[in-house]
């Protein structure tokens, strides 16, 4: 899976130079590079973020270069009709998962996922309203497609979480809601303060929701950073962004902790994962 989703993020970063995005290796991705100089070797995922001018600008352009990358495709809410998710994929349909966490035994092609960064805005009082505000319309959107995963699984949750999964469970508030209106909603949330103005951002969509705010200085103009023998763009500050997400983040957690989407392989075109692991020799 790794080898695979390599090769994607290539295309990506490929994508970003040629167009002079910005865009920063996040979460287990940036740990990886800093703590193993690649991939953490029980992850199954790839995370990029990109300011949200820059996303935009992506997604306008990926499909473009894309035509010459054979399988690979941009998925998007609004320009993929079966995507419910407020970020974007490039996905390569040589390769099939299927992700254990879903109720309904999803599978989905292999991916890379791609996170806006928005803005936060400065004062205590606005920064605590909008974040209210983010939240609300998170968790109408979780609400309306909440018989599709297994939410009760992960033990570590906010204090505000367990009751609104009571709530969940108990009410059909899922019957109520519209999956897309409710993601528009969210999205038009997230883009309330732009990047350029704003002296906070945040990746909103991560699992981390307001833990992933940083002062715009820890991203700066990014840093080169050393992933499975390519250099890639992370923020300036990684200690800080590392240290704010994980902690002690250059001691590996115990083994009952790791883990990641716990998917598996399920489908691959013949001879295409001979081929991916014959381009890494």
């Amino acid at each position: 899976m790794q080898l695979v989703e390599k090769e994607l993020l290539k295309a990506v970063v490929d994508i970003c130079e040629q167009e002079h995005l910005r865009y920063y290796i996040i979460g287990g991705t940036l740990l990886g590079a800093i703590r193993h100089k690649g991939y953490i070797p029980w992850d199954d995922d790839t995370d990029i973020a990109m300011p949200r001018e820059d996303y935009d600008r992506f997604l306008h352009v990926a499909e473009r270069y894309l035509c010459a990358y054979d399988g690979y495709s941009l998925e998007t809410y609004r320009g993929t009709e079966d995507c419910l998710l407020c970020i974007s994929r490039i996905t390569d349909c040589h390769v099939k998962l299927r992700i254990a966490e879903s109720v309904t035994g999803r599978q989905d092609n292999i991916w890379v996922d791609i996170f806006p960064l928005d803005g936060m805005p400065g004062g205590k009082l606005m920064f605590k309203f909008h974040a209210f505000r983010l939240l609300y319309h998170r968790a109408l959107f979780a609400y309306s497609r909440f018989s599709q995963f297994k939410h009760l699984e992960r033990e570590k949750r906010h204090w505000y979480e367990k009751p609104l999964l009571w709530l969940g469970y108990h009410f059909p508030i899922e019957k109520f809601l519209s999956p897309r209106k409710c993601l528009e909603s969210l999205d038009k949330a997230m883009r309330r303060y732009p990047c350029e103005t704003s002296p906070q951002w945040i990746n909103f969509m991560s699992v981390y929701k307001m833990k992933e705010v940083f002062s715009k200085e820890v991203f700066g103009n990014g840093a080169l950073y050393e992933f499975e023998g390519m250099q890639l763009r992370g923020p300036q500050d990684y200690e800080t962004y590392l240290t704010q997400l994980y902690g002690d983040y250059m001691t590996p957690p115990p083994i009952s902790e790791r883990g990641g989407h716990r998917a598996e392989i399920i489908e691959t075109e013949p001879g295409y994962l001979d081929k991916i692991c014959a381009g890494k020799q």
